[in-house]
């Protein structure tokens, strides 16, 4: 039996797909994690990815889940602007934030928006977001190593990061983001996140390859 960790936020999870909604955050039956699980027979494939998450959450759900029976990672990394924080209401829980974050309460976590604003502001650089998701991503590399399992990895707007050091040691398990992947209008969802027909086309054109 084959067992493989997938982890990511929202396109790895399928948003966007027939039978999500913006209510249920459980993995769709018809994203390419599942078509994955379909094509490999006996195989676990355990979709960890959640929407909205940042990338040492990500890293997080690889530490939290391998073991010395995990076969393959495959990590799909959110955008590095996307940053781990206090969640605002539980102390002793984290949330995922973006530079454009704004609560739905605005005036009950003011004071909380406002220090998320002012970190984006003042502390907060691309070289910043770039540091923390390329040491989550070299983190569960390290894991894979570990174990000897197969790596796969995945960057959102990669050219961005493309001249980090320590990428350019892993290149050769880089695949092209879900997020990246060129769409035809009818693949895509309203919400911009390819749909049922475009989680097949990327399985068959990206994700099938690999295995």
């Amino acid at each position: 039996m084959t067992k493989i960790l997938v982890v990511g936020d929202s396109y790895t999870n399928g948003q966007g797909c027939s039978d999500t909604t913006s209510d249920n955050i459980l993995p769709s039956n018809f994203c390419w994690a599942a078509l994955l699980q379909k094509k490999i027979v006996g195989s676990t494939v355990k979709n960890l990815a959640v929407p909205g998450l940042d990338n040492v959450t990500i890293a997080r759900s690889v530490w939290d889940n391998v073991d010395p029976t995990t076969d393959a990672i495959v990590f799909c990394a959110s955008f590095i602007s996307r940053i781990q924080v206090k969640h605002y209401e539980v102390d002793g829980i984290t949330a995922s934030i973006l530079a454009d974050f704004k609560h739905s309460n605005s005036q009950e976590f003011k004071e909380y928006n406002s220090a998320v604003n002012n970190y984006y502001r003042y502390l907060y650089n691309d070289r910043v977001g770039e540091n923390i998701s390329v040491a989550s991503l070299m983190s569960a590399y390290a894991c894979a190593r570990q174990i000897n399992a197969k790596f796969y990895w995945s960057f959102p707007h990669y050219h961005e990061i493309a001249n980090n050091p320590a990428l350019k040691l892993i290149e050769n398990h880089r695949f092209v983001s879900c997020s990246d992947f060129d769409y035809k209008k009818s693949e895509l969802a309203p919400c911009r996140h390819p749909n049922d027909a475009g989680h097949l086309r990327y399985f068959q054109e990206v994700i099938d390859p690999l295995f």
